[in-house]
């Protein structure tokens, strides 16, 4: 097949193929698992919608539960259903207001939710709620009641009864009811019935909130003996067929052909209520995600295939046209378009390829060198300026010391001259030093004490120095004669007011960056001199110009961080809200080398 020996058409028809692949299996991929996990998450949701309708059933009838419970321990409300009220005789009608005023503060709030119908079997009965009534009933009347039996069968413990119509005051509005029965002493036979009834708009109320609008999905909540409790009054039988693919399986979830469409049905049960919440949904409206999603991948599939031959096509075509012009533009590269490492010598059997690689493989040589050239220039200049700026002394420190020393002689104090000079010595040895142009924080602060040392001989008492530095960061290397200048000029212009001058030394670290906070309590920085900073700082970092303000100065400071963090300094100065001035200075702790040779280039 000649045809696939040029360029163009082995690009197109490898790469074409290879791509399609890839992207055929990344569909299928794609497809299964998102389906998979639309389907896993359509269920779960069903799952979780049961669990969320039976919790709210609970916490409903665990509201009455708890009613029922504090009325029938309470001795006043069971002497007063045992009292004679049940007539409209003067001492009667006080019971019953007794009654009325007792209920009402127990139902509290919630007195307009219940109906509470309390009754014994010998006819007396109470109704309190929507029907407030005393009278007397027939033991017939009583008789038709029909949760009587089961509640009897429970012996004081609660009877919940399924949606059924009220069975007293000819009362056809739906309802359900919690039950109990009970004595008058404990140990006598229970005669006595405590119904609460909650409108079946309750409960419906509760499922229309929780329910979502998806299409399809039904509803059922049936009671303990499988009656159906919600939706009332509709297709009984047809409700009960989602019930049967349960009755030989402990599954909470089961898919079935109900009304010969398939559709999947979950159930949760209550050990509280005995309600059983079942739902189900038609796997057309369930899953009709998936269908979309199905759609939609395979109409995206074959549209990228067709999109990837073009483009594939379309850049096997151009390949060989660009060559020369690319090969051009190569050797017209710069520094900033160098790349990284030289390219691989390939035998790719296409001369134009081949001269293009052997070009690119001798330009970037020449460029490398060109450029390790410039870098090592830059570097030794870098390092004479930071060199040239760390050598210098304030003269008037010295001038100062000598004196001191001097006067010391002429007084005898021999320890106090010993102890200045080996200060004055250490300092002199660290500022000498060219073995070293990096320093750890920690030695730093050892030749700014040795400074402080020697003012406290001049100020005594008057000066003092705080340092507060974690030892996280005294191992963290800086620029040479950083921290003890920005001290020295602490002690030159906050000793122009009255003592005693108090300097204060901060740091902090975290994974990316340190700083040094150097701050005192004299009269600050004026607003003349904050705006000359300013403009020398900015002078200074634009035209790599160097000024000093008396030796050691803070433009001095600033150019050696700036010289070695490049744009990454942290540099700032101010006044303190309680007084004095603060220069705070700071820099990543890993330098990044390249990024700092393409800064100082």
């Amino acid at each position: 097949m000649k045809i696939f020996k040029s360029i163009k058409m082995k690009l197109f028809a490898w790469y074409g193929v290879l791509v399609m692949c890839i992207m055929l299996i990344f569909s299928l991929f794609f497809y299964y698992f998102t389906a998979n996990t639309l389907k896993k998450n359509a269920t779960a949701s069903m799952l979780q919608l049961s669990n969320t309708l039976n919790k709210e059933l609970d916490n409903l009838f665990s509201e009455v539960n708890d009613l029922s419970t504090r009325l029938l321990y309470s001795p006043e409300f069971v002497n007063l259903v045992y009292s004679d009220m049940y007539n409209y005789k003067s001492g009667s009608l006080m019971l019953q207001y007794q009654f009325n005023s007792y209920l009402y503060s127990c139902l509290g709030p919630s007195v307009s939710k219940y109906q509470v119908n309390v009754f014994r079997k010998s006819g007396e009965f109470i109704a309190s709620g929507n029907t407030s009534v005393f009278t007397t009933l027939s033991k017939q009347d009583i008789g038709k009641v029909m949760w009587l039996a089961d509640s009897e069968q429970s012996n004081g413990a609660k009877t919940i009864v399924g949606t059924h119509f009220a069975p007293f005051f000819n009362n056809r509005k739906p309802v359900l009811s919690l039950c109990r029965t009970f004595s008058k002493q404990w140990g006598t036979e229970k005669d006595g019935f405590l119904e609460i009834q909650l409108t079946y708009s309750s409960i419906e109320n509760i499922i229309k909130n929780v329910s979502t609008d998806a299409d399809g999905m039904e509803i059922f909540v049936f009671d303990s003996h499988g009656n159906l409790v919600y939706p009332f009054l509709s297709n009984t039988d047809r409700a009960k067929m989602y019930l049967l693919p349960f009755e030989n399986s402990n599954k909470n979830q089961v898919v079935a052909a109900i009304e010969k469409t398939k559709q999947t049905i979950v159930r949760r049960s209550s050990d509280f209520t005995g309600f059983d919440v079942v739902i189900a949904q038609p796997h057309s409206s369930l899953f009709a995600p998936i269908f979309k999603l199905r759609d939609s991948v395979f109409i995206l599939s074959l549209l990228g295939m067709y999109i990837t031959l073009l483009i594939t096509y379309t850049i096997s075509k151009s390949l060989t046209m660009p060559i020369k012009h690319i090969n051009e533009a190569i050797t017209k590269l710069t520094l900033t378009q160098l790349p990284n490492s030289e390219p691989q010598m390939i035998n790719s059997n296409i001369d134009e390829l081949d001269n293009l690689i052997l070009t690119y493989k001798n330009m970037c040589m020449r460029l490398q060198n060109s450029l390790d050239e410039i870098v090592s220039m830059r570097s030794a200049e870098m390092q004479s300026r930071m060199l040239a700026l760390q050598s210098q002394m304030n003269p008037h420190f010295l001038y100062n010391t000598l004196t001191t020393i001097s006067i010391l002689a002429d007084k005898g104090e021999d320890e106090k001259i010993i102890s200045m000079c080996c200060d004055l010595t250490d300092m002199m040895r660290y500022i000498s030093s060219g073995s070293a142009n990096l320093v750890t924080i920690h030695e730093e602060l050892q030749h700014t004490q040795s400074y402080i040392e020697l003012m406290q001989v001049r100020f005594e008492d008057d000066i003092k120095l705080s340092v507060n530095i974690p030892k996280s960061i005294e191992n963290v290397t800086i620029p040479k004669l950083i921290i003890q200048p920005l001290v020295e000029n602490c002690t030159k212009y906050a000793t122009n007011c009255a003592p005693p001058w108090h300097i204060q030394i901060d740091g902090e670290i975290n994974e990316t960056e340190w700083m040094v906070r150097v701050s005192d309590n004299g009269d600050g920085f004026t607003a003349e001199t904050i705006q000359e900073l300013d403009r020398q700082i900015s002078s200074a970092a634009e035209n790599r110009q160097f000024y000093e303000l008396d030796g050691m100065g803070l433009i001095n400071i600033y150019m050696r961080l700036f010289l070695h963090y490049g744009k990454n300094t942290l540099f700032e100065y101010g006044n303190n809200t309680s007084g004095g001035a603060f220069v705070k200075i700071g820099g990543l702790l890993d330098t990044d080398k390249e990024e700092q040779y393409e800064f100082n280039l």
